[in-house]
């Protein structure tokens, strides 16, 4: 649940027959609106005392709070046309109203927000139509309607509470209680928008930045182990790059759960951990074709497979990662010069553009998939 503070010109029209002819030379605080004359009477008033008049009870009931904005005076307004007996009153609220967001997919979400109007007295509204603004760098109003919602309130001349009991009643006389506090079903009614993000703010602002970082790591393997201040500074800030978007990020989000633009950051940011691993993996993998080509030339056994057993999976892994380096770049000898030619440099040159690659299939297939069936502008 989601509080949304909006400003709201809420225009009320209505048929009062109980108006009598009004005499503008009288002491009733009127002022002329429109100077045509017919038959000596004008055809309408602009009345700046408001509450010289019924209006009816309305209040926005899923509303936290409610004001009347301020001016020199309060903006509000009424006009009355004596002819028709028509009454048009406008006021200008600022309404803090709940309005329900499902975040889940957030920023591929779509979410819809009513402003509800209930008529205390049990008569019956009808809403004509409501503008808004069509939106702002974020987000979108994809669409507006109206409708009729299930009243909630009670009549305020025979109030009935909810736990009264009525074993002692006949069953006309309950009956009777109960009909005078059905509501009519055309006393509340409602205006509701429809709105989606834009994705394209959030695309430059986050997506855009954080998926070239991911690409300037897939370029470390490329830079020999041997420049690791270009290596180390280069993942180093790249990660500091990644971490300072996504707290700006954090706080765009409305919602304390998990969403999907969390899931987008925390991969990427556990990619660049994965290339600062592989780098120290590189390096140690550098002494360790070093320190085998020494025992080789010294005729010692070489200390590979020590802890996991030399013909253990530990070797076979070995073996089948070098057939496969064989078959992407050819019969490469990767212990002629490890510094150079390390093997875990070549392997993180396929693998990681690969997992990349996979990841955002997998993020757009989950998040945008569903968003893009649902979405179309009208």
């Amino acid at each position: 649940m989601k509080s949304i503070r909006a400003d709201l010109d809420l225009c009320l029209k209505w048929q009062d027959y109980r108006l009598q002819p009004v005499d503008i030379n009288s002491d009733m605080n009127v002022s002329r609106w429109t100077v045509n004359r017919f038959g000596g009477h004008y055809d309408k008033i602009k009345l700046t005392e408001v509450d010289r008049l019924w209006s009816p009870g309305v209040y926005f009931r899923n509303s936290k709070s409610t004001q009347i904005t301020q001016a020199l005076l309060p903006l509000q307004y009424m006009e009355i046309w004596p002819d028709s007996k028509t009454v048009h009153m406008c006021i200008r609220f600022r309404v803090y109203t709940e309005c329900l967001l499902e975040l889940s997919n957030f920023p591929f979400d779509s979410n819809h927000c009513y402003f509800e109007l209930e008529n205390l007295e049990r008569l019956r509204l009808h809403m004509e139509w409501i503008q808004t603004p069509d939106g702002n760098s974020q987000v979108r109003v994809m669409h507006r309607f109206t409708g009729y919602c299930q009243p909630i309130g009670f009549n305020t001349f025979h109030p009935l509470p909810k736990h009264a009991h009525f074993h002692h009643l006949n069953e006309d006389h309950r009956k009777s209680l109960e009909e005078s506090n059905v509501f009519n079903n055309q006393s509340c009614v409602y205006g509701a928008m429809k709105i989606v993000r834009h994705i394209n703010y959030y695309i430059i602002r986050y997506y855009t930045g954080t998926f070239l970082c991911m690409c300037i790591c897939c370029i470390g393997p490329w830079i020999t182990i041997l420049a690791y201040p270009g290596r180390t500074i280069l993942s180093a800030t790249v990660l500091y790059a990644v971490i300072r978007v996504s707290h700006t990020g954090y706080d765009e989000v409305p919602a304390r759960d998990v969403v999907s633009f969390y899931w987008w950051f925390w991969c990427v940011q556990f990619f660049i951990y994965f290339c600062i691993m592989e780098y120290a993996l590189a390096i140690a993998w550098f002494y360790f074709a070093r320190e085998k080509t020494e025992f080789h030339k010294r005729g010692l056994d070489t200390p590979d497979g020590h802890y996991f057993g030399k013909n253990g999976w530990y070797r076979y892994g070995g073996h089948l990662m070098d057939r496969f380096l064989h078959w992407v770049y050819g019969p490469i000898d990767f212990m002629a010069s490890p510094m150079h030619r390390n093997k875990v440099d070549y392997f993180a040159r396929i693998f990681l553009p690969s997992l990349m690659i996979l990841w955002v299939m997998v993020y757009l297939i989950a998040t945008v998939s569903p968003w893009a069936t649902k979405y179309r502008y009208y």
